[in-house]
């Protein structure tokens, strides 16, 4: 079977994939594959199935692009010397849900020389968006609608299609159109970063000036004087010169004389000098006194947080504590984990301790101000450190305004049973899918199904995974069967119900049956005259 298109991501750095059994492939046509990675045993594979004009891409993991190990820098050799290579993007890291590594995108042509496109031979497209992205919570980034269109335009502009607007330009540190003698430079390396060099940025130098007047002065002609110029520029910019430096300091004081029109007087030197902190933090220098930042270990991190949760510290009388904990469990939805300290006595130590290690590594800050609220001991200094450490802070007024240093502050004016739209609009939250499923299993009254039915319409985008583990959460849940917000049986909103907000997610159908429950049918498959792919008898699946 050969392809036009191939479009993969399989699993990165498989070390079980029978590869001593495979030694003899014939797919192997640029190198036999490590046993203990299928790195390239999966990228021979889109080779060999590419038609005389295909196309393939691919995900791989950031090893792939610069290993030597067990002959892989000789196979990406040959592969890059059969001119195979089109283009190579190095992506972020945090994309996936499974793992947090960085990966990069493989871009592979039969045909470099085609009647639709330029002829590109000889050359690569390197593209390092490793900048790109948003996070969306503390360990998970998404590329944005923008940062899909600017590298593909890129790659687009770049091979010459005329469908993109523009013509395609290098630009530093981020493309960069190499040729294959630049990539043997580097040893076959195909490593973005490697070729599209340093960002061009403008940057604010802050150099000081002084004049040394007369700092020289000779007889000849009645008397000449020199000035040396100072030039204090910061260490960032002094150190990568300071092998240059004599030279650098003899150009400036050239290139300064040749303004000079000043009779008797000229620029008798020019010295560069490093910018050095001024003395006013000396005591923080010295080491003597702690940091600012409390430093907390991971382990306690851990122990106060959940992993991968927007940490939100809820500031709140002991009289509070049953709004708070229903507030906190409410908010867990919208994957903020708050943290609530309530005891009617004095903490303990350890106690305090907790409190003081949640503070210092919180995300935001919320004060529930409701009535005396001044009056607890402890509000008022967790109020103080917040303030200190800068993160944001939301002022929620329950009963009060408020007040000190916290009154700069313009609150909310809320109540129990809207704060935490309130406090989810101000951090500009959206639903965390996995809590909300998690939710949808551990709703068991119809009053928590109506609750939790509020968010339907609050979900963001959803994968056909996510679709399909929502549907399973569903019909495995006799509570949500019968709640009429999620079945739909609700006359005053059936817009609202689970089977109509899926539906806008999803080009399956789906459907709801008489019992209530749901499933999504499989899209249909397009019409073409080709059998499905049958594996060859020789071709181990690895």
């Amino acid at each position: 079977m050969r392809a036009d298109y191939v479009m993969a991501n399989p699993p990165f750095n498989d070390s079980d994939w029978r590869g001593d059994l495979l030694k003899d492939d014939r797919r192997w046509k640029y190198g036999t594959p490590p046993a203990g990675n299928a790195n390239f045993a999966w990228v021979q594979h889109f080779i060999h199935h590419l038609a005389p004009t295909g196309q393939a891409g691919f995900v791989l993991a950031n090893g792939s692009m610069s290993s030597n190990q067990s002959g892989e820098g000789e196979i990406r050799k040959n592969i890059v010397e059969a001119d195979l290579v089109d283009c190579m993007v190095a992506l972020p890291g945090q994309l996936f849900y499974s793992t947090q590594i960085p990966v990069c995108l493989w871009f592979l042509t039969r045909d470099k020389k085609n009647n639709r496109f330029r002829d590109r031979r000889g050359s690569v497209l390197f593209i390092d968006a490793r900048k790109m992205g948003t996070l969306i919570d503390r360990v998970h980034r998404e590329l944005t609608t923008e940062d899909i269109k600017k590298i593909a335009d890129t790659y687009h502009k770049w091979r010459g299609d005329k469908s993109v607007k523009g013509k395609y330009a290098d630009v530093p540190g981020f493309c960069k159109s190499a040729t294959l003698a630049e990539i043997r430079e580097h040893g076959h390396i195909l490593t973005p970063g490697r070729y599209v060099g340093a960002e061009e940025i403008e940057d604010d130098v802050n150099a000081s000036l002084r004049v040394h007047k007369e700092w020289d002065f000779d007889n000849w002609n009645g008397g000449t004087y020199s000035h040396a110029v100072y030039l204090t520029i910061p260490d960032s910019i002094y150190l990568p010169l300071i092998d240059r430096k004599d030279d650098i300091e003899k150009k400036l004081c050239s290139d300064l004389e040749k303004f000079n029109n000043c009779p008797n007087e000229h620029i008798g030197a020019v010295f560069l000098e490093v910018d050095t902190p001024s003395d006013q933090h000396w005591r923080e220098n010295s080491g003597l006194l702690h940091p600012k930042t409390k430093i907390v270990s991971k382990d306690i991190e851990n122990k106060i947080w959940e992993q991968g949760k927007f940490r939100v510290f809820l500031s709140h009388k002991s009289e509070d504590k049953v709004q708070v904990g229903m507030l906190r469990d409410r908010l867990r939805i919208w994957g903020i984990h708050a943290f609530v300290a309530h005891e009617d006595i004095e903490p303990t130590a350890e106690w305090q301790k907790t409190i003081e290690n949640a503070l210092a590594t919180m995300d935001s800050f919320v004060a529930l101000m409701t009535d005396k609220f001044h009056d607890s001991n402890w509000t008022d200094q967790e109020v103080g450190y917040a303030m200190g450490s800068g993160v944001p802070i939301i002022a929620v007024n329950l009963g009060i305004n408020p007040y000190g240093f916290i009154g700069k502050y313009q609150a909310i004016k809320s109540n129990w049973e809207k704060v935490e739209n309130d406090i989810v609009s101000q951090l500009k939250r959206v639903v965390s899918i996995p809590d909300f499923i998690h939710a949808m299993k551990e709703s068991t009254s119809d009053v928590s199904c109506k609750n939790l039915a509020r968010y339907l319409t609050c979900l963001p985008d959803l994968s056909e995974r996510e679709i399909d583990r929502i549907i399973d959460a569903y019909n495995t849940n006799a509570a949500l069967l019968d709640c009429c917000d999620f079945n739909g049986t609700n006359q005053h909103d059936k817009n609202g119900s689970l089977h109509s907000i899926l539906q806008k997610h999803t080009r399956r159908e789906i459907i709801q049956e008489m019992s209530k429950k749901m499933r999504a049918l499989p899209l249909p498959q397009p019409s073409a005259k080709s059998q499905p792919y049958q594996p060859e008898m020789d071709e181990v699946p690895f």
